[in-house]
């Protein structure tokens, strides 16, 4: 069976163009250095009031209004002395990181959609780490644009059969028949991109038959489609407590952990759906995906203590 979600890596839909990529990391690009000058500028006054930081001409005496690479850089040089009050190590490995994508975006590098899913993720998280809220709101709807569009391909009605639906045409099963027609509306209305008609339609089907494993998943699906990945993973909770064979339901969740940056409980999913499904090769390469990253993360972390 083919899972209902994309890949990690997106292998599964037809990549943005690494031009177009390009030009995402740099719009981004910009609104962290409209959202990251002010408080960069306010920590250097705060710190030079203090004796702590003497400006210069390398930062331009401190006016740092407009240049993201002057920006990160003098956070990185200036961590300890300026920085580190008031940010941790996540964020100084995320200023780190976001320099490195700065540098490759000056190059004219490309970017693949992974990497772009990443730049976007680590500039968002740095924003809001600053208070710079409405820049990282923007960036993080651009984030979720990429990432529904990479929920996009799926094949409906692959699917395990619930005990119930064995007896779909047995007398006195109504409620499975209206659950089926209702999910399959859902389908339908996800389908054609209309999100809200089809979480109102989940809903329905699964206030019709409320051990319907199937319904769950297929709100968790379009949840995800949202970028709603708590609720999605809230829904294939409740469909894999209904059906604890349910490979889709584990690979699928860990695609929603992955995103989140949840990466062991995204590899033990995965790991999961395997089990169930050996011959599932998406959550096999996902897995693959998940494990690097975790291992990036955990040794970047380890690099700041």
């Amino acid at each position: 069976m083919t899972s209902a979600y994309t890949s990690a890596n997106g292998s599964s839909t037809p990549a943005n163009a690494p031009s177009a990529n390009h030009g995402l990391v740099g719009n981004a690009l910009q609104l962290l250095s409209v959202g990251l000058g002010p408080y960069v500028a306010s920590r250097l006054r705060e710190a030079a009031g203090m004796g702590r930081y003497v400006p210069n001409d390398v930062d331009t005496s401190g006016d740092v209004a407009g240049d993201v690479s002057l920006m990160l850089k003098v956070m990185a040089t200036g961590w300890n002395e300026v920085f580190r009050d008031h940010l941790g190590p996540i964020e100084r490995s995320l200023v780190s990181e976001i320099r490195e994508t700065r540098n490759r975006w000056a190059h004219q590098e490309p970017f693949d959609d992974d990497d772009l899913d990443r730049a976007l993720d680590s500039i968002g998280r740095l924003l809001m780490a600053v208070n710079a809220g409405a820049e990282a709101e923007r960036v993080h709807e651009a984030k979720h644009r990429l990432r529904r569009k990479r929920y996009a391909t799926e094949t409906p009605a692959t699917y395990p059969q619930s005990p119930t639906a064995a007896v779909h045409h047995a007398a006195g099963v109504k409620a499975v028949d209206k659950t089926d027609s209702l999910i399959q509306r859902g389908i339908a209305n996800r389908q054609e991109g209309d999100f809200e008609k089809a979480i109102a339609d989940f809903e329905e089907a699964i206030a019709a038959n409320r051990e319907s494993a199937h319904a769950w998943y297929q709100r968790a699906l379009t949840w995800g489609h949202m970028g709603e990945y708590q609720r999605s993973i809230n829904d294939f909770n409740r469909a894999i407590a209904l059906n604890r064979d349910y490979a889709e339901a584990y690979a699928d969740r860990g695609y929603a952990q992955f995103c989140l940056g949840d990466y062991t409980s995204a590899v033990s999913d995965f790991e999961s759906a395997i089990h169930l499904n050996p011959d599932d090769n998406l959550a096999r390469a996902n897995l693959d995906k998940a494990r690097r990253r975790g291992k990036e993360v955990r040794e970047a972390q380890s690099r700041l203590r």
